[in-house]
């Protein structure tokens, strides 16, 4: 049941493509909700995943948030499960394919301004 005011289900799948494709238009940085699946007909769009080893998303979640272990991995496993169900959900994919990115990039083997140079750099190229 959707709650008064609360978009449910396709409604919230529309708008939230609507908010994605206007806000790519003027140029922005789309952090999920299946943004690579929404604009992989965008020419001009540069698709990324960040990912690694879970372990090392945890350490490295512990070490950039300050969060406690426990807190890091239950954030690690409920963040992958609902973007994994969110794009399987809606558009019947796995989020993890590499086909889907341009670049897929293990944040945690690198140092956080490295990664950035290589996005920012792939980005000019793009």
């Amino acid at each position: 049941m959707v709650q008064a005011g609360v978009l449910g289900g396709e409604d919230y799948r529309r708008e939230t493509e609507a908010l994605i494709r206007e806000h790519a238009e003027g140029g922005a940085v789309i952090l999920g909700r299946a943004g690579a699946v929404i604009l992989r007909e965008q020419p001009n769009a540069l698709h990324v995943r960040l990912d690694g080893p879970p372990e090392q998303r945890v350490e490295q979640a512990m070490r950039l948030e300050g969060l406690g272990r426990s807190d890091a991995e239950r954030l690690r496993r409920d963040g992958d499960r609902a973007r994994e169900a969110y794009v399987r959900h809606f558009y019947g994919c796995d989020s993890r394919s590499p086909s889907l990115y341009h670049l897929v990039i293990d944040s945690t083997a690198l140092a956080p301004d490295t990664v950035v140079e290589v996005i920012a750099a792939a980005a000019e190229r793009r």
